[in-house]
């Protein structure tokens, strides 16, 4: 998480705009490990760790394995793992270093960089996320301003930080734009020439993805100066998304062309905290149509790509179905009879094709009609009082737009009166660089004699068959939330 300052005769620019080319990370790789943690306070952990400062130097992150018992090494490129023990450890800076029981072959330690990274620089975090089999490389960039931790996180975590002092709250940082995702906490991150910039730390677990940092490689000579022991409060893994409580079992599923991992189970409350757009979000939860349901009781598994930072959620314990068929592979989440959801992933010619990737998912299931008025039968028609378009980019490029979307079907009292709903459906399209994603949640029995119930059994809660409405209505909220929570990483 830390790098220890060089000090090297010139200082070398440092272009904005350069990613570590595909030759250095090869040649980077036999220094890159997997750190598996066994005898974990709540759970076994693997993360990312890398050779430092010598032949059995691993640096990594602390929460990855501080509370655990014994330790462990993965070589990729050779194929065995190495026996380790916690040689230092700097709570403040959240870094650590194992010793490893033998050195590593073949493998050079890397070269860390003196001069700090500059604003909307790119760099690469190289290691395992989401635990993939296969070391894998992600992309990001670095944000102007954030300097300290405590600066970048809400009151409330900065309030739990400050508790346990592990990381800091004054902690120096590398802030970013991008994914660190569970599993790339002590990763190396890379610059073009592939010297280590800063260790890959967290991100914030209150959501489906969060604020990313890394620790600067100047923390690594405080580190060997330490003489800390790690306490069990600092693995605690509330605080970092890409922390290690990842389980080698996680269900990975493909959904179009994006393959994603269940990264962890979480509370409604918990998303509220760092939701893209807070403000909507509360406003969905006060929708009339949820009257009486406390959002509270929520919860949530979060699926995460373990590239290019998209996440969406499902209801906890709804089983994600690939569906492979054509222009409509994606995937599909029966949360009951007349609630589902369906996502894909699809790739993007770059943000200008977002209303042509749009164009394409909606068209296979809610293409949407442009008529204001009369509201003719067998059509689909927005309700703009909870559809929120924002297709303009934001800063880091992310682009949204979430929709509530009404089916209309011939009335079926008399053909000549006004067409009635019959579904209703919403919506979250989300692309960001050359990757789109779409999430829609049903609701396949939204129609008069259907709100006729709700509302009855608003006025008489205790009537016969009101306990089996309120539940349908209690699984069609948070069916939708969830549709709401399909995001990129900022």
């Amino acid at each position: 998480m830390k790098l220890v300052s060089l000090a090297l005769g010139m200082v070398m620019a440092v272009a904005a705009a350069a990613q570590t080319p595909a030759r250095v990370l090869e040649s980077t790789r036999n220094a890159v490990f997997r750190v598996d943690s066994v005898g974990c306070i709540g759970g076994n952990r693997s993360a990312t760790g890398f050779l430092w400062n010598g032949s059995t130097l691993i640096v990594t992150s602390l929460h990855v394995v501080a509370g655990c018992q014994t330790f462990s090494v993965y070589s990729e490129t050779q194929g065995r793992s190495i026996q380790a023990d916690v040689s230092k450890s700097l709570g403040s800076a959240d870094l650590a270093l194992l010793k490893l029981h033998e050195s590593v072959r073949f493998a050079n330690p890397l070269t860390l960089r003196a001069v700090k990274p500059s604003a909307h620089e790119t760099l690469t975090a190289l290691g395992y996320p989401l635990l993939v089999p296969k070391m894998d490389s992600t992309d990001v960039i670095v944000k102007f301003g954030g300097g300290t931790l405590g600066e970048i996180v809400p009151e409330q975590t900065r309030k739990e930080l400050a508790q346990r002092n592990s990381p800091s709250v004054d902690l120096q940082i590398t802030d970013f734009q991008g994914s660190l995702l569970s599993g790339l906490s002590g990763a190396p991150i890379l610059d073009a020439r592939g010297e280590v910039v800063a260790i890959g730390d967290g991100g914030l677990e209150n959501g489906t993805v969060g604020r990313s940092w890394g620790v600067p490689v100047s923390y690594l000579a405080q580190l060997m100066a330490s003489n800390e022991r790690p306490t069990a409060l600092q693995g605690d893994p509330h605080l970092f998304a890409a922390e290690t409580e990842v389980h080698p079992g996680g269900e990975t599923v493909q959904c179009g062309s994006g393959s994603f991992t269940k990264a962890r189970t979480i509370g409604f409350n918990e998303i509220m905290h760092s939701t893209d757009d807070p403000a909507r979000l509360t406003q969905m939860v006060n929708l009339g149509f949820y009257s009486g349901i406390d959002a509270s009781r929520f919860s949530y598994d979060i699926y995460q790509s373990p590239t290019g930072g998209a996440a969406f959620a499902v209801p906890a314990g709804a089983r994600v179905q690939p569906v492979e068929s054509g222009d409509r592979a994606g995937c599909v989440v029966y949360v009951r009879p007349g609630i589902d959801m369906q996502i894909q992933m699809q790739p993007m010619r770059g943000p200008g094709d977002m209303n042509g990737a749009s164009y394409r998912y909606e068209n296979l299931s809610t293409p949407v009609s442009t008529y204001t008025g009369y509201v003719a039968p067998n059509t689909w028609l927005l309700n703009p009082a909870y559809t929120f378009r924002e297709l303009a980019p934001s800063l880091d490029g992310h682009m949204v737009n979430r929709k509530f979307i009404l089916h209309y079907v011939p009335n079926p009292q008399n053909a000549y009166m006004p067409a009635v709903t019959d579904q209703a459906a919403f919506e979250t399209i989300a692309g960001k660089g050359n990757t789109f994603i779409g999430t829609t949640a049903f609701n396949r029995a939204f129609n008069p004699q259907a709100d006729q119930w709700v509302n009855y059994c608003h006025q008489y809660p205790n009537a016969q068959n009101c306990a089996q409405v309120r539940e349908y209505q209690s699984l069609w909220a948070e069916t939708m939330l969830a549709a709401f929570l399909t995001t990129f990483s900022q």
